[in-house]
């Protein structure tokens, strides 16, 4: 499970999930949390199977 940089690029960011995703095939990994509500989309593109949308479906915490 990894969270992505908070102020990275997005290509920053995906070049970090391309990384992880690489790293999880090359172990025999099934399964890869990356991404959260703000790149979940990009984290799927990069082979994410599982993400954590909190703040897609509760909003922002106070």
């Amino acid at each position: 499970m990894t969270i992505g940089p908070a102020e990275a690029s997005p290509e920053e960011t995906r070049h970090i999930y391309r990384a992880l995703a690489e790293a999880n095939r090359r172990i025999g990994g099934e399964w890869l949390s990356m991404g959260m509500s703000h790149d979940l989309e990009l984290a799927v593109q990069e082979g994410s199977t599982h993400i954590r949308i909190g703040t897609a479906l509760f909003g922002d915490r106070a």
